[in-house]
């Protein structure tokens, strides 16, 4: 898919400085503890979580736990499986750390993860130092927000300069770009490097950001948009719980419910790459009510959505009443 989109020269991604951006973060889908008694949360409820990585408008990866699992330990195991993947792909065998067990984030580090050199974007619930570590020997970048709390000692304070006012009239402005060191013992052990703290101030909603990052290059401006950036994921996980079948569920035991949340997934990321390739402009809900309305009709699915005021062609001999959609 994501070749297809590139032949086509349609660019998707958000794209603060050329970087390249993946979006972690977990949502909560709550399930009825009577009924799901194996997915466990809360001595009340049951719940299941998601944890994806989305490149700001496609998902790309995402591990299914529990909804006890905590995100920054899921995000610990997933830098481990990427670590193994890399060895894998080195040495030209197969890993027994995303091969062996029951490890269900085995199946989804086959084919990706986090390459080299890309900017991981996540919230505080993402802080840990060690993590931190973790992802810098892996070559990878981050962007979160600093704990209110941190201990740190300034090295150097940047000069921003003197066009430091957004263009964007909604953006946060920058008021200090500074390069520290982590000055409790504990933190300094995990993490020892130098990293960068941004701040900036929201003028609409009058809040003060601290960005915390080991990119040191860019700009501090671009360090804000990046983490503004985030906010993409949470509007694919609201698309995802609103526009598909995911609140209820056809079956109560673990593996119906999995494969129905990567069913509403697939779906999903189906009905973005349409919307990004058709030739008119469609709303997420719209698109998906023509879509389902048409299904047991034959239709060539991406003429529909480009000419939606036209009657279909005649439908081709051997294909299945259903859409006709290649990718």
């Amino acid at each position: 898919m994501e070749e297809s989109l590139k032949k086509k020269g349609i660019s998707w991604r958000p794209d603060p400085a050329g970087l390249q951006l993946l979006i972690l973060d977990a949502s909560y889908i709550e399930l009825c503890m009577k009924m799901y008694d194996w997915a466990k949360y809360t001595t009340t409820k049951g719940a299941v979580k998601l944890h994806t990585v989305t490149d700001g408008y496609l998902p790309v990866l995402t591990v299914i736990t529990d909804g006890k699992a905590a995100d920054v330990t899921v995000a610990e195991r997933m830098m481990d499986c990427e670590a193994a993947r890399r060895r894998e792909q080195a040495g030209g065998g197969a890993d027994a750390l995303i091969v062996e067990g029951e490890d269900e984030f085995a199946p989804s580090f086959r084919q990706s993860g986090f390459p080299k050199g890309s900017v991981v974007v996540m919230d505080r619930g993402y802080v840990k130092y060690s993590l931190f570590k973790t992802m810098e020997d892996l070559g990878l970048y981050f962007v979160t927000r600093a704990k209110v709390q941190m201990s740190y000692v300034v090295k150097e304070v940047r000069p921003l300069p003197e066009n430091a006012e957004p263009s964007d009239p909604k953006a946060a402005v920058v008021t200090r770009d500074e390069i520290i060191r982590l000055a409790a013992p504990k933190a300094n052990a995990a993490f020892d490097g130098d990293l960068r703290l941004v701040t900036a101030h929201d003028p609409a909603g009058g809040r003060t950001f601290q960005f915390l990052t080991n990119l040191m290059k860019p700009e501090a401006h671009v360090i804000s948009a990046v983490y503004k950036a985030r906010w993409q994921i949470e509007s694919f996980f609201k698309q995802l719980k609103n526009f598909t079948r995911i609140k209820s569920f056809f079956g109560t035991s673990e593996n119906a419910v999995r494969t129905q949340i990567f069913a509403c997934l697939i779906a999903s990321l189906l009905f973005k790459y349409i919307k990004l390739i058709a030739a008119v402009a469609w709303d997420y809900s719209t698109l998906r009510d023509v879509v389902r309305f048409s299904m047991f009709q034959y239709w060539d699915l991406i003429e529909l959505v480009n000419n939606p005021t036209r009657l279909p062609r005649p439908p081709t001999p051997g294909i299945p009443a259903s859409a006709v959609f290649s990718v």
